[in-house]
């Protein structure tokens, strides 16, 4: 992807991330406060261990090389704490209020049983519709914060895993 390509789609994903609604109401943009309230919080996503993993099977169609539709068998994972995180991600930005979110920063406790009460109202239930549909703006309000942030490139930083440019003995 070139540097413009790259730009254009953190811009799209910055200038998309309020735009989300769940249950049928406007959602507040998952902004660095509300990221660092939901860690706070004990949000575990991203930083999953593989012990964090549940793993699973599910069919996908595939186009055949020669024409047609094949059912294949892919393994995936969700992370075993998702239920909550999309809880904690969700009900943070469903506060209207930057006052409320600075509260549950400060009392992450108060603020994570304010979070289940809001699900359990919400008959936000595991495996119901709802869930899912959480769970699927979870991971896409995530995917635009990560998608809308750029790293730097240094030519200065050997990241590959060969050892062509590592001075001796390292």
């Amino acid at each position: 992807m070139s540097a413009k390509t790259e730009r254009e789609a953190a811009d799209a994903a910055f200038v998309n991330a309020g735009l989300h609604e769940f249950n049928g109401k406007p959602l507040e943009p998952l902004v660095p406060l509300r990221q660092m309230a939901a860690k706070n919080m004990g949000m575990k996503f991203p930083l999953i261990n593989e012990e964090d993993k549940e793993y699973f099977d599910r069919e996908v169609p595939k186009k055949k090389r020669g024409g047609g539709v094949e059912i294949v068998v892919e393994r995936d994972f969700v992370h075993r704490q998702l239920f909550q995180d999309m809880v904690i991600t969700i009900w943070l930005c469903t506060l209207k209020k930057v006052s409320e979110v600075h509260k549950a920063r400060r009392d992450p406790e108060s603020a994570l049983t304010q979070a289940l009460s809001w699900a359990e109202k919400n008959q936000l239930n595991y495996g119901t519709q709802l869930y899912i549909d959480g769970s699927l703006l979870f991971y896409k309000m995530w995917g635009e914060v990560f998608s809308s942030q750029s790293i730097p490139k240094s030519k200065d930083v050997d990241v590959d895993d060969d050892d062509e440019d590592d001075p001796p003995g390292e």
